[in-house]
């Protein structure tokens, strides 16, 4: 009881995370919820939450290589095609 990971937002809000694994495997979910952060901070256009909670783009950023377009539904820049 009384354990639990706590996420604190850039604006300085913080939230604690619910989960549902034992006291014993929190420090790996902590892990694994801090690398996904990271994976979201390294294109951050593409891998904001709001951005990814969107269900349709006006503007649409690359999943793969961050390049932001309006146009079409494959990346001018890398040729990854958008699921829209």
């Amino acid at each position: 009881l009384g354990k639990g990971i706590t996420i604190e937002q850039e604006d300085g809000a913080k939230i604690k995370a619910p989960y549902a694994v034992s006291s014993s495997e929190l420090k790996k979910w902590g892990t694994i919820l801090s690398d996904f952060i990271q994976y979201l901070k390294e294109r951050p256009q593409s891998r904001k939450i709001q951005y990814l909670a969107k269900e349709k783009h006006d503007v649409k950023c690359c999943y793969r290589c961050g390049f932001v377009y309006k146009e079409g539904n494959v990346c001018p820049e890398c040729g990854c095609k958008s699921n829209q």
